[in-house]
């Protein structure tokens, strides 16, 4: 069982990270527990998770799918960026910063999920008018930046090869948000 302290001493290490000071490594419990208690990030971001299907269903209707096919595809999207990046790792010759990547990506998955439930919800409220499209992009592009910023942190690579990384990462995930989409 994961502690209160463990999990905000994570969160604490992904706002470091969000800081872009790569010392935020050293908040998070990389063992090997550590590793497996990262993934109680999902629970934390499943209510925002969550909020997004809602959004997506009232704003969106047609194009909203059913409820259930995406709940059963949440435990997909979590175990998409473990398994590209142990493959993508050892053909690098990458391996001993496989773990630290998996948790400080799971744990700063908290942040970016809210902040982009934030940024919907204020653009689908209308207040800003089109600016919240442009608002989710930067949200989107900034969320994407963090995330290459971890896998150069964590992996101790260059830009190059932690900018491919996170290209191969994010286009995993959306080739399974397409698949997600066609089931339900």
């Amino acid at each position: 069982m994961i502690s209160v302290r463990e999990v905000g001493s994570s969160l604490y290490g992904a706002w470091r990270l969000a800081h872009l000071d790569p010392d935020g490594m050293r908040w998070f419990n990389l063992s090997a527990e550590g590793f497996f208690r990262s993934f109680f990030a999902a629970v934390l971001v499943l209510p925002a998770y969550l909020a997004m299907i809602a959004l997506a269903a009232v704003l969106l209707p047609e194009e909203s799918g059913s409820w259930p096919a995406k709940l059963a595809f949440y435990p997909v999207y979590w175990l998409t960026l473990p398994t590209v990046l142990a493959l993508a790792t050892r053909a690098l010759g990458l391996g001993q910063g496989y773990a630290p990547a998996v948790i400080a990506s799971n744990w700063g998955s908290v942040l970016v999920n809210a902040a982009l439930l934030v940024v919907i919800v204020i653009a689908a409220s209308g207040v800003i008018g089109g600016f919240g499209v442009i608002l989710y992009y930067l949200c989107y592009f900034a969320s994407l930046y963090y995330a290459w910023f971890i896998l150069r942190t964590a992996l101790q690579t260059s830009a190059g090869i932690a900018a491919a990384l996170t290209a191969v990462c994010e286009l995993t995930n959306l080739l399974v948000q397409q698949v997600g989409g066609l089931v339900g």
